[in-house]
């Protein structure tokens, strides 16, 4: 990042109060020839060490097998993979 003044998290801070209100998303930004994500699984866990940790999931993932139940992030397909909190 040239000038990451413009994207700090800490100005203003972050709070975890407001991870519901946005969408949670992984995203690729491919460089070079040809990179691409298979996505099998992806689960994002906010605060892993606190009583209550925020995780977010794709359930559709899960249990899935072979190429044609995954999902693939390329750009000539798709950049982001949307994911939604999990309670399990």
């Amino acid at each position: 990042m040239l000038k990451p003044e413009y994207n700090n998290p800490r100005k203003p801070a972050l709070d975890t109060d407001d991870l519901d209100r946005y969408p949670v998303y992984i995203r690729l930004e491919p460089e070079g020839n040809g990179p691409a994500w298979c996505v099998e699984r992806i689960t994002v866990t906010v605060n892993p060490g606190s009583k209550v940790p925020h995780v977010f999931d794709n359930p559709r993932l899960v249990g899935t097998s072979g190429d044609s139940d995954r999902i693939w992030l390329w750009k000539e397909g798709g950049k982001q993979l949307f994911l939604k909190r999990y309670d399990g």
